[in-house]
């Protein structure tokens, strides 16, 4: 009989032990699922800051797209204002504005000394030849 009770208490003993183990498990799962809990909850939250991000990428895209086609057509104003300006300076300031005299009278000076310097030649040429 004695290897029976020896035997029976060692069973307790190993009983024992595995309730403190069953108990520190427990433990455990209760810490984890509370964990579990308090991640499940910081996840949904981080997928609604996902969720929201997204949407506003899509409304910056949105408005990036707009302003670059605004910037377009303002540019196409603006090179056609330029061009409409050169355009006016050239028949302002062009030379088709300029109006041309009928007759060119920049090398139309009148030569004062020309009678004189041709009645001196001749008189030249005759005293040469006497």
């Amino acid at each position: 009989m004695s290897a029976l009770v020896v035997s029976s208490d060692a069973v307790v003993d190993r009983l024992q032990s595995l309730k403190l183990v069953v108990e520190e498990l427990r433990r455990e799962v209760r810490d984890l699922l509370a964990e579990n809990v308090v991640l499940r909850q910081e996840n949904a939250d981080l997928r609604q800051q996902v969720r929201d991000l997204t949407r506003d990428v899509g409304y910056w895209k949105s408005r990036h797209a707009d302003v670059k086609n605004k910037n377009v057509l303002v540019q196409a104003g603006l090179d056609q204002a330029k061009a409409e300006t050169r355009q006016l300076k050239a028949e302002r300031f062009g030379k088709s504005s300029e109006k041309q005299k009928k007759v060119d009278r920049s090398n139309d000076l009148v030569d004062v000394f020309a009678p004189a310097r041709a009645a001196f030649s001749k008189l030249a040429t005759l005293r040469l030849y006497r």
